[in-house]
C-alpha cells in the first residue's frame, strides 16, 4: 500500500497503468512457474498450493472460509470445494498483518510462496484509488482484452 503513495509523492506528474489478469489464471501460471524454479517444490500439487494459501489467509485473520480437504492419496483426485461463508474475505481492518496479501508463513515447507493472495486485486486497488484517478492518471487493463485486441488496447494506452 505503500508503493502508490511513495509514486505520487516522488513523480506526481505520473500516469499508471495496471493489467490485470485473471486471479485463477494467474495462480495456475504462477504455480507452474514456481514449481519450474523451485527444485523443493515440485512435488508439490496445485492443491497443496491452494490448501497452503487458504491456511495462511485463515492465519492472518484474511477469511473465514472453510478449508478444503486435502486428496488422501496421490491417486485421489477429489478435492472438495467447501461452501465459503458470506463473510469471506474479511476486511483489512481485521487482517492480523497489515500487509497479509504479501506476509509470508512460518511454513518452512513453502518458503516465501505467496500464490493466491497476490491475486486479490480488489484490495490492491484499492490502494491505488487513493492516490490516482481512474482514467485520469490510473488505468487499467484487462490481460485477456489485451491477447485478444493488442492494436485496440495500444490505442487506448497511448490515448491515456
Amino acid at each position: 500500500p505503500k508503493i502508490p503513495a511513495r509514486i505520487r509523492r516522488t513523480v506526481p506528474w505520473s500516469k499508471v497503468i495496471l493489467i490485470l489478469r485473471n486471479p485463477v489464471d494467474r495462480f495456475y501460471s504462477q504455480f507452474k512457474m514456481t514449481i519450474k524454479d523451485i527444485f523443493g517444490l515440485r512435488s508439490k500439487t496445485l492443491e497443496d498450493f491452494l490448501h497452503h494459501e487458504v491456511e495462511a489467509m485463515r492465519e492472518f485473520h484474511m477469511t473465514t472460509a472453510p478449508m478444503p480437504n486435502r486428496p488422501t492419496t496421490t491417486n485421489d483426485t477429489t478435492f472438495s470445494h467447501p461452501t465459503v461463508p458470506w463473510e469471506h474475505p474479511l476486511p483489512e481492518s481485521s487482517w492480523s498483518k497489515k500487509l497479509a496479501i504479501n506476509s509470508y508463513t512460518n511454513d518452512p515447507e513453502f518458503g516465501h510462496q505467496i500464490l493466491l493472495r497476490r491475486g486479490l486485486y480488489s484490495v490492491q486497488l484499492r490502494w491505488w484509488l487513493k492516490h490516482f484517478t481512474l482514467n485520469e492518471d490510473l488505468l487499467v487493463i484487462n490481460y485477456d482484452d489485451m491477447l485478444a485486441d493488442t492494436k485496440a488496447v495500444l490505442y487506448r494506452v497511448l490515448e491515456f
